[in-house]
């Protein structure tokens, strides 16, 4: 515990001085994983409506300002906002592939969680229910693999490494901010 605290206190204290440097633009925190997904109200399901994928699909955990620090416009609902990377928010925001492949297109407003398999054989552990609040443009990938993308809000305090800043840099090469 005391690792941890004193990592978060650590990525605290960096991200506040690189902040304050003059030759930021502009940063944010992106962690990446894969979840196992469980959705909600599928009407192609019948009286059970939810279905869970096959394999893990991309979640990124993202500071609120992620979207834009890259200039990804929110195509559909909203970006996040500070509060959504507090103890208990539900928001979630997809990319439009994930949007088109996972819902049809018709996102905003879907529910889904994370599962995980449990100790009882053919059963899972289910977090909270999840909302999505918003669709941006698909962001990477390329043309032979595009990706869907899920992503959530999330803050220093709540990390553990390892974490992966995104920096904007105003001089000019970037490389030049590195001292």
């Amino acid at each position: 515990r005391a690792l941890e605290r004193d990592f978060r206190a650590g990525a605290a204290e960096l991200i506040r001085r690189l902040d304050s440097e003059p030759a930021v633009a502009g940063l944010s925190i992106r962690i990446r994983g894969d979840e196992r997904i469980e959705i909600q109200d599928v009407p192609s399901l019948g009286a059970d409506r939810r279905r869970i994928l096959v394999g893990s699909e991309p979640v990124d955990r993202v500071g609120a300002n992620y979207f834009a620090l890259y200039g990804m416009p929110v195509l559909a609902g909203r970006s996040f906002v500070a509060a959504d990377a507090g103890a208990g928010a539900t928001a979630v925001i997809v990319n439009q592939l994930f949007a088109e492949r996972q819902f049809g297109g018709s996102a905003l407003g879907r529910r889904l969680r994370f599962v995980r398999e449990s100790e009882i054989p053919g059963e899972v552990d289910a977090g909270p229910w999840l909302e999505v609040v918003g669709v941006v443009r698909d962001f990477e990938g390329h043309a032979y693999e595009p990706s869907g993308r899920l992503y959530r809000a999330a803050d220093v305090a709540q990390l553990a490494p390892p974490i992966g800043l995104a920096i904007r840099v105003r001089a000019s090469p970037a490389t030049s901010l590195v001292p």
